[in-house]
C-alpha cells in the first residue's frame, strides 16, 4: 500500500516539531510573559494560514480580532526610547513556535480526509523528532504541549514517550489531556 500524501504528513511532523522545540527553547531563556504573549498569537496566524492554505475567508469580526491582537502585541513590545520592538532571540522563537503551531493545525485540517490515526502519527512524529535532538544535548528538557489521550492509541503513546525519555536521560516532560481535534 502506498502512503497517502507523504509531503503533507512530513510537513505536519516538521511543524509539530518546530512548535514544540521553539516553545521549549523560548521559555528556557526568554521573558516568560512575552514568550507566552507571542506564542498565543497563534490564532492570528491560524486565521491567516487558513485563508491562504484552505481558502477560508475571515469575517469582519475575525479580521478585527487579528488587528486588535497584533496591536496589543505591538503596544506590549514597543519601546519608544529605542524606536523599535523589544524582542530578543527567545521572543522570536516564541513567535515562530506560535506560527509553527498554527501551521501544524491548519495542515492537520487540510489533511482531514486522511485517517485520524495517520494524522496523529505524523503529528507525534514531530515530537519523536525531539528524541533526536535529545540525544545531542544534555541540558534541555523536551516535551509536547499536551498530548490528547482520546485520539491516539495509548500503548503507542506510552511507548513513544518512554523511548524519548530513555534517549533524553529522563528529560522528557509528558503532558496528557482530554484533547480536541478540528
Amino acid at each position: 500500500a502506498r502512503l497517502a500524501r507523504p509531503g503533507l504528513l512530513v510537513a505536519i511532523a516538521a511543524a509539530g516539531a518546530a512548535a514544540n522545540l521553539g516553545y521549549v527553547l523560548a521559555l528556557l531563556d526568554g521573558r516568560v510573559v512575552v514568550v507566552l504573549l507571542l506564542f498565543y498569537l497563534a490564532p492570528v496566524w491560524t486565521l491567516l494560514l487558513a485563508w491562504w492554505l484552505l481558502g477560508e475567508r475571515a469575517s469582519r469580526g475575525g479580521l478585527g480580532v487579528v488587528f486588535l491582537a497584533l496591536l496589543g502585541a505591538l503596544i506590549m513590545l514597543w519601546r519608544p526610547e529605542a524606536g523599535a520592538l523589544a524582542m530578543h532571540a527567545p521572543e522570536w522563537l516564541g513567535l515562530g513556535a506560535g506560527l509553527a503551531f498554527a501551521l501544524c493545525n491548519v495542515l492537520l485540517r487540510r489533511g482531514r480526509e486522511l485517517p485520524l490515526g495517520m494524522r496523529s502519527v505524523a503529528l507525534f512524529g514531530g515530537v519523536t523528532m525531539l528524541a533526536a535532538l535529545a540525544s545531542q544535548t544534555n541540558r534541555i528538557e523536551l516535551g509536547p504541549f499536551v498530548t490528547a489521550t482520546a485520539y491516539r492509541n495509548p500503548a503507542l503513546v506510552a511507548k513513544m514517550a518512554e523511548t524519548i525519555d530513555e534517549i533524553s536521560g529522563g528529560r522528557f516532560v509528558f503532558g496528557l489531556g482530554a484533547g480536541h481535534t478540528w
